[in-house]
């Protein structure tokens, strides 16, 4: 079993919590993505290689780092991330409208949560998360 200290935990839940809050202050998106025609061409650049590849592996990565959790702290970042993926979702489709866009944000929140609150290393991740931070899509 992977070794995350409950101490480790509470730190790197409060570490999610500030970035996620300002995340929440910010357009962490362009205004283009009101465009419904630029959004779905943007969704189908996600769907394709490289990112579509880089994001699964991502996924894959900090999946096999939850299975490794205890069950407390497995169960504890599961709801965490279902309660960022939320609060994204509920962003994205207030300000676009667009149910598809919001499904990707969203995932990359769960994503970034995840990552987050393990404690893990990943490049993809943190190229993910500097784009929303400067309002940019990710697209790698």
């Amino acid at each position: 079993m992977a070794t995350l200290t409950t101490d480790a935990l509470r730190l790197n839940e409060n570490t999610a919590k500030a970035w996620f809050a300002t995340l929440l202050d910010k357009e962490i998106l362009p205004d283009e993505c009101h465009d419904e025609d630029f959004a779905n061409h943007y969704l189908d650049s996600r769907d394709s290689a490289p990112c579509d590849t880089n994001w699964m592996t991502a996924f894959d990565f900090i999946n096999a780092a939850l299975h490794e959790l205890n069950t407390q702290h497995k169960e504890k970042i599961s709801r965490l991330q279902a309660h960022y993926r939320k609060i994204f979702f509920d962003k994205i489709i207030r300000k676009f409208h667009h149910s598809d866009l919001a499904a990707y944000v969203s995932e990359d929140m769960e994503l970034i949560a995840g990552f987050i609150l393990t404690g893990q290393s990943n490049d993809f991740i943190q190229n993910l998360m500097a784009s929303y931070e400067k309002g940019e899509l990710p697209d790698r």
